[in-house]
C-alpha cells in the first residue's frame, strides 16, 4: 500500500512538474524575442527536471531500490503523457522522438532514484 501511495504521489508530482514547466516555457518562447532554436532544448529540459525530482521523492520515500524506481516511475509516466497526447490528437503515433524523450526520461529518472536513495 505504501509503495502504491507512494507511486501515485511521485506521478501527481511528475504531470505536474511537467504541466508548470510547459506553462512557463510556453510563455517565454510567446512573449519574448528568444529564437524558436532554444525549442528542441527546452523540451528537453521539460522531461528533465520532472524526472529527476519525481524519482528522487519517490526513492526518498521507498528508500531502495532506487535504479528500478526511477525506471519504473518515468516509464509509467511517459505513458500516461503519450495516452495524454494521443487522446488531445485523435490518433495514435509513437514516434522516434518518443523513443529518445523516453529514454532521456529513463536515465534521469535512474539518477533522481539512485540519489534519492543515497541522500
Amino acid at each position: 500500500m505504501k509503495l502504491l501511495k507512494s507511486y501515485l504521489l511521485s506521478i501527481g508530482l511528475y504531470e505536474l512538474l511537467f504541466v508548470i514547466l510547459l506553462l512557463i516555457v510556453s510563455l517565454v518562447f510567446a512573449y519574448t524575442n528568444i529564437s524558436d532554436n532554444y525549442l528542441n532544448l527546452s523540451s528537453y529540459i521539460i522531461i528533465i527536471i520532472p524526472s529527476i525530482v519525481s524519482s528522487f521523492v519517490l526513492s526518498k520515500k521507498i528508500k531502495n531500490k532506487g535504479l528500478l524506481l526511477g525506471i519504473g516511475n518515468n516509464v509509467i509516466c511517459m505513458i500516461i503523457l503519450l495516452f495524454i497526447y494521443c487522446m488531445l490528437n485523435n490518433s495514435f503515433a509513437i514516434t522516434n522522438t518518443f523513443y529518445i524523450y523516453l529514454a532521456v526520461s529513463v536515465f534521469c529518472g535512474v539518477l533522481g532514484g539512485v540519489a534519492g536513495v543515497n541522500v
